[in-house]
């Protein structure tokens, strides 16, 4: 699992040129490293000197390196801050303040709503997984919500892979399932194979196979709490320097505070039976602990 707990950036400058009529040039990469700054300040310098000698050979590198969805699906590593560490399973505080629980071997998948979607699409998607469903659950159902269609998914998926537990929850936006009879590696062909099945997210499953890691939200979006107006921490991509750390905890102990009045997913139904993985277990418990998972409160 790749979430690094040093980072470091690194700045280099070309001078303008006339006689090559070459504009000036600032380029700044990041390093990291699990074992301290240095180490990162060094990967940082390296990396930096790198892309300036491909400038000088003629190629067009970016200036900065971009923050991406689910950032780590491409590019560098997730660079957030580490809050807590359970075991190998690490806690992390993402770009918008949210609590992200990061796993290097418990399989969470993340299945969005398609864009407007509604009760039509609800009916016509169901023709696509009718004979499915019916050849392992032995019948005919009526067309279902989004959480039904999913869920008929989900249902046979696991029937068609015996052995399989798995827990499926409703997210504002769709819906994320957490995979407990046994612990996977992101490169196995059985999470490829359940991602395609359940039509993850793409971005999501980028992320898994670069970042070696299955992730989930655990605490709400802010601007689904009805801020107003919504504003992100600032800064908000870490690392911030020690200059900036009291305006960020100022926002983050706002963001907290108004965060315990709701829930990140609400838990559906769990489909399969068998053994479960004691890791998975504990991945489990806490993330419906930290997510409000099996209790009321209004989903953000």
């Amino acid at each position: 699992m790749i979430v690094p707990r040093y980072w470091a950036e690194a700045r280099v400058q070309r001078p303008a040129s006339k006689g090559r009529k070459i504009g000036q040039l600032t380029l700044r990469r990041y390093g990291w490293s699990n074992v301290g700054q240095a180490d990162a300040q060094t990967m940082a310098d390296a990396r930096v000197a790198d892309a300036m000698a491909k400038a000088d050979t003629g190629e067009r590198p970016e200036s900065r390196e971009p923050k991406v969805p689910y950032n780590g699906a491409d590019g560098v590593p997730i660079r957030e801050q580490i809050v807590e560490e359970h075991g190998e399973t690490v806690i992390t505080r993402n770009g918008y303040g949210a609590m992200c629980l990061n796993t290097p071997d418990v399989l969470f998948a993340d299945i969005d709503d398609p864009p407007g979607a509604g009760p039509g699409w609800a009916a016509s998607a169901m023709a696509m997984v009718a004979s499915i469903v019916s050849a392992f659950t032995g019948g005919a159902r009526r067309t279902p919500t989004h959480s039904g269609l999913v869920g008929n998914r989900v249902e046979a998926f696991v029937a068609a892979h015996p052995g399989w537990v798995a827990r499926l929850y409703r997210t504002p936006a769709g819906h994320r399932l957490l995979v407990t009879h046994r612990t996977f590696q992101t490169t196995d062909p059985e999470v490829a194979e359940c991602f395609t099945s359940l039509m993850v997210d793409p971005a999501y499953a980028r992320m898994c196979r670069h970042q070696q890691c299955f992730r989930a939200r655990l605490t709400p979006k802010p601007w689904r709490m009805g801020q107003a107006p919504y504003k992100r921490p600032r800064p908000e991509i870490w690392p911030v320097t020690p200059e900036r750390l009291v305006e960020r905890t100022a926002w983050l102990a706002s963001y907290d505070a108004q965060s315990k009045a709701f829930a990140a997913c609400r838990f559906l139904k769990e489909y399969g039976s068998g053994r479960l993985s004691s890791e998975a277990a504990r991945v489990r418990d806490l993330h419906d602990d930290r997510c409000g998972a099996l209790g009321l409160l209004p989903l953000a």
